[in-house]
């Protein structure tokens, strides 16, 4: 798996992630998150380089999944996001690993970007119904009538969320 010290990876350093990749800890967390890696007892027994080996095969597995929600995610994606979720149960020991943007608004340029790279046009605040989701990105399809449109509500906190997927219901009606 190839990890660029110098690149983020769902707001965490290439350099961060390989750090934390070297902890039999963080390794057992993937392992149980990413499922049908054996009984805990066995994994606790891998050497590291055994146990990064399961995970990444794993990882790769559910990214050509269609139905997967890792699907066409990066391996280092999919991990950060791993992790990320099992920081919501433990904040206090994540805090130094992750960046936690102060504003929504420090969250619009790299998703943003996340959309170009992928070929979207994004566009900000574009009216849909009576609300203005926060991007929209624009992608044409191959044959007539395959444009897809999605909306992106930005969130940086937890307790926002509930009003995020609210207004999500309604972009629903005017986006994929």
């Amino acid at each position: 798996m190839r990890i660029e010290d110098s690149e983020f990876y769902g707001y965490m350093s290439g350099g961060v992630l390989r750090l934390l990749l070297d902890k039999d800890e963080v390794l057992d967390l993937l392992m149980a998150d990413l499922d049908g890696l054996g009984k805990p007892a066995q994994q606790k027994r891998l050497a590291k380089a055994e146990k990064l080996a399961a995970i990444e095969a794993h990882a790769l597995h559910h990214q050509k999944q269609p139905t997967s929600p890792w699907h066409r995610v990066g391996v280092p994606e999919i991990l950060v996001g791993l992790l990320w979720r099992a920081s919501l149960s433990a904040p206090k020991k994540w805090s130094d690993v992750f960046y936690w943007p102060k504003k929504e608004t420090d969250l619009e340029k790299p998703v943003a970007d996340w959309l170009r790279e992928r070929g979207w046009k994004v566009y900000r605040e574009v009216a849909m119904g009576t609300k203005r989701p926060d991007l929209v990105g624009y992608k044409e399809g191959g044959r007539p009538g395959s444009h897809r449109i999605v909306a992106v509500e930005l969130k940086n906190e937890v307790s926002q969320l509930k009003r995020g997927l609210d207004r999500m219901t309604t972009f629903g009606e005017y986006s994929h």
